[in-house]
């Protein structure tokens, strides 16, 4: 058993304290053409979370612009963007296994849009016109989800003792992320931020001590 080195991003990013922790601001990025709703939005959010920074794009181009500079905790996408369009920005997103890395909330006042969204796994819809306090509601369930503890189990995936612990792990509030062996689990390390880390110590290709000292020198390396 492995447990990770604390993940502290060294970026100059705004902090704010939680129970005596210094803890990066979760960074909300609102791409959407209404000038004065991304202004009220950004007003209200940040004075009802403190936890949140909200960063404003006018338009789908300036968005993908600013996803490019920083990558934010949460986009929230309009669909009739000028310029770009939001399912155009959509494509646009960052991908892993062809899956987009960037949780998404869409605004839309077209509801036969919401069975396209589903169909490639936004985290969810807000409709227009819609209450502050929905769309913070949504916000506060979607960063929430992303926040859970990983933790990273290096083995072999049709193992079914390791589904079996895959479940039991889930049922504590983790989410959990298995890779066949150590290189795989490696070359994830920057995109994930494991919080414990499972592996067998003896593994085909390595001995466990080689294997965890590889494993914690690429965790230093890359975070």
């Amino acid at each position: 058993l492995t447990k990770a080195e604390p993940f502290m991003s060294k970026a100059n990013v705004k902090k704010h304290e939680i129970g005596g922790f210094m803890s990066e601001k979760k960074r909300i990025l609102i791409i959407e053409d209404d000038i004065c709703l991304t202004e009220m939005l950004q007003v209200h959010i940040e004075a009802k979370r403190n936890q949140y920074k909200v960063v404003i794009a006018n338009d789908g181009e300036e968005g993908l612009q600013k996803i490019e500079k920083k990558t934010p905790d949460l986009v929230i996408l309009d669909i009739g963007l000028p310029k770009m369009g939001g399912i155009e920005v959509y494509k646009k997103l960052p991908k892993e296994s062809g899956k987009v890395t960037i949780p998404v909330l869409v605004f839309t006042a077209r509801g036969e849009l919401e069975e396209f969204f589903e169909q490639i796994e936004v985290e969810g819809f807000i409709s227009k016109p819609f209450e502050t306090e929905v769309l913070l509601a949504e916000i506060d369930r979607i960063i929430q989800k992303r926040d859970k503890p990983v933790v990273c189990v290096i083995d072999e995936q049709i193992n079914p003792h390791v589904k079996q612990m895959q479940k039991a792990i889930k049922k504590l509030g983790y989410n959990v992320l298995v890779f066949d062996n150590v290189e795989m689990f490696k070359a994830s390390i920057g995109e994930i931020k494991p919080s414990i880390l499972l592996m067998e110590y003896e593994q085909v290709d390595m001995e466990g001590a080689e294997a965890i000292e590889e494993v914690k020198e690429t965790i230093k390396s890359k975070t």
